[in-house]
């Protein structure tokens, strides 16, 4: 009987985000995900109706974010949105409220470039939706008042 060691790696590990790019830090000053494209995204379980969170690569403005759902409406926060588009987002310790919507006409692979700082990094992240896409959805949050 052989047994096989299984590597488990979470999708940034494999992403390329390791402990220097991305730090996960949970105490008591609101911590987070730290880094200047990641947030965490909290929806409502479309069946469970519990908080969910999710984190995501996003561009904030001063109005709202956008993200990308990278298998369309079949992802599990995109079907959580399309039951109740009430979102929160957090990036660093700092929170959003906001109303997400689908943005169907939006340039994906245009949109990922505009995530990116400085000619390198929109090469490989316009290169990384074409290889992860499977049927990608722009998705724009317009932030409410707190």
């Amino acid at each position: 009987m052989h047994l096989r060691v299984v590597e488990r790696t979470s999708g940034f590990q494999r992403a390329g985000l390791n402990d220097s790019a991305l730090q996960r830090t949970d105490d008591e000053s609101g911590g987070g995900i730290r880094s200047s494209m990641i947030a965490e995204l909290e929806t409502i379980g479309a069946k469970s109706g519990q908080p969910r969170l999710v984190p995501v690569t996003v561009s904030i403005d001063d109005d709202g974010a956008w993200l990308i759902s990278q298998h369309g409406h079949r992802a599990g926060w995109a079907r959580n949105i399309a039951a109740n588009p009430q979102v929160r987002l957090r990036q660093g310790s700092r929170w959003y409220a906001g109303t997400a919507a689908f943005v169907p006409d939006d340039d994906v692979v245009a949109r990922a470039r505009s995530f990116a700082k400085g000619s390198a990094a929109e090469s490989a992240t316009a290169w990384t939706i074409k290889a992860l896409e499977s049927d990608p959805i722009s998705v724009r949050i317009t932030f409410t008042a707190a």
